[in-house]
């Protein structure tokens, strides 16, 4: 099947010679490339989702491709500022597609269709947690969970969510995982979040979905890791399948009770009516649907709005504890073990990304030879 051709008209332009039309136009060869390249992965983003077709591309339409380009950002697949340029060339298109007679008006261009898209953020301004904040973070986490702890009678759920919440400051923190590699991402279906099968707590790794999408192994320092085995140990996983950060939204918990139950629809609605889903889901080992990625920045600006941490007027972002712990590392020497924590392909790309940090070496070295 040719995928633009759904529901054209003899006379009328599929989307994909449309495209080529567009690209013809291009006057530089690189643009032209570049285009091509964005233009067609949208293409085939269509066709996945029966959309390959002009009459099907509305805002909405445009607003879920807006979602898609930010979970793959959130994944570390590239910057936000790419996934603005990405939207852009789709957008870009369509006011050809406009000039050309094939829709009326552009539905890349509304407001409600580009919210989704994640913050574009020059590559010299991205967030890094320094040392200070993160120990800062730490040590907050670890203070809540030990007031906790000494209360005569602490009820467990404070209990299980101030030890949630050290276990994820704490993982970010250390291990170096994307936020998307532990979360669930909701418009990805392998991205579900981590589960304790993931979890190898005595080899001290992870099992995460990489940038790649391949299977990698993440690692997990003594010191997250032992707030993961304080975590479960209190909240104590039904099976390995569980989900090690799950979900609290309670219309999420309902659906994934509905959806694994083996009851009829008339029990299942009376389960859910006079028992608590948290327990029906246990029970039953039901596993609920991971925090999602957007459930996990606020949860951490919860915390750091609690314990007024910022960083430049922000709260600490999941993906700034990445980028901190690979500059700590580069900043003393340890190009290497920045590779190895952030798994970086080659150590080329690690250079590339603390280039700001070899380029002030160098600028020392220099001035031991010339003079300040």
């Amino acid at each position: 099947m040719d995928s633009g051709s759904t529901g054209a008209d003899p006379g009328e332009k599929t989307l994909k010679k449309c495209i080529d039309d567009y690209l013809s136009t291009r006057q530089s060869e690189t643009s032209s490339q570049n285009m091509s390249h964005v233009l067609e992965s949208w293409r085939e983003w269509l066709a996945r989702r029966d959309a390959d077709c002009f009459d099907a591309i509305d805002a909405k339409c445009c607003r879920e491709y807006a979602f898609h380009l930010a979970e793959r950002a959130d994944a570390g697949e590239f910057a936000g500022s790419t996934a603005h340029t990405y939207y852009a060339f789709v957008r870009a298109f369509l006011s050809f597609a406009v000039r050309d007679e094939q829709i009326d008006t552009n539905p890349a261009m509304t407001n409600r269709a580009v919210e989704p898209l994640p913050e574009d953020e020059g590559s010299g301004d991205q967030q890094f947690w320094t040392a200070g904040k993160r120990d800062a973070l730490l040590r907050y986490a670890d203070q809540q969970v030990n007031s906790a702890l000494e209360q005569p009678v602490a009820p467990s759920p404070i209990i299980g969510s101030r030890m949630r919440d050290r276990a994820i400051v704490t993982l970010l923190a250390l291990s170096g995982v994307r936020g998307a590699e532990v979360f669930a991402a909701p418009r990805d279906d392998r991205r579900n979040g981590l589960t304790w099968a993931d979890v190898d707590l005595e080899g001290q790794s992870l099992q995460v979905l990489g940038k790649s999408r391949d299977i990698e192994n993440a690692p997990l320092p003594t010191r997250a890791a032992r707030a993961l085995e304080r975590y479960r140990d209190v909240v104590e996983p039904p099976t390995e399948a569980w989900p090690v950060f799950p979900s609290r939204h309670a219309a999420s918990l309902h659906k994934a009770f509905r959806e694994g139950s083996d009851f009829s629809e008339s029990k299942t609605e009376r389960l859910l009516a006079n028992n608590n889903v948290d327990e029906l889901l246990r029970e039953h080992e039901i596993a609920p649907p991971s925090l999602s990625t957007n459930g996990a920045r606020s949860v951490m600006q919860r915390i750091c709005d609690r314990y007024d941490l910022a960083i430049d007027g922000e709260y600490l972002k999941p993906h700034g504890a990445r980028r901190g712990l690979g500059h700590e590392l580069y900043s003393k020497g340890r190009a290497e073990d920045a590779q190895s924590a952030l798994r970086h392909k080659s150590i080329e790309t690690t250079h590339s990304a603390y280039s700001d940090i070899q380029a002030g070496e160098t600028a020392g070295r220099i001035d031991d030879v010339v003079g300040e």
